[in-house]
């Protein structure tokens, strides 16, 4: 069973082309083949789903459920610290906080940087929390 294969959804690999071309290719990456540029970091099979944690070329992304959820592209960045500070620019005080998925942690930690009191996160599946650790940010 290859692993790797089973960690790209039915549309990743089709974003990842599409993300290659808008950021283009790096001239010393241009020479490289596929077990160069895709690695495997993390795959692990949760009580609620699978997670997995590749790197393909210069960017780090974690998928759940073959899904990439979060990456440390300058394109999908913007979006987890948006989702974190939209809500704190409205709301009408910064006493709690809660986050519905901790996945990589980049909406948490975006939150904390506010003045918020506190924040509570809730994550269903613990494999996100393991995959966290390969740092995304």
């Amino acid at each position: 069973m290859n692993l790797g294969d089973l960690s790209i959804g039915a549309y990743d690999s089709l974003i990842r082309i599409l993300a290659q071309s808008r950021e283009g290719l790096k001239d010393d990456s241009k020479e490289q083949t596929g077990s160069d540029t895709h690695k495997l970091l993390m795959y692990q099979e949760g009580p609620t789903s699978t997670v997995s944690v590749r790197q393909d070329q210069d960017t780090i992304s974690m998928a759940i459920n073959g899904r990439t959820n979060a990456s440390d592209s300058v394109f999908d960045m913007p979006t987890q610290v948006m989702l974190a500070q939209v809500p704190m620019l409205v709301a009408p005080k910064l006493g709690n906080g809660l986050v519905i998925g901790f996945a990589t942690g980049v909406s948490v930690g975006a939150m904390l940087q506010s003045p918020i009191q506190s924040v509570t996160c809730v994550e269903l599946e613990p494999a996100t929390v393991n995959g966290s650790t390969f740092s995304i940010m």
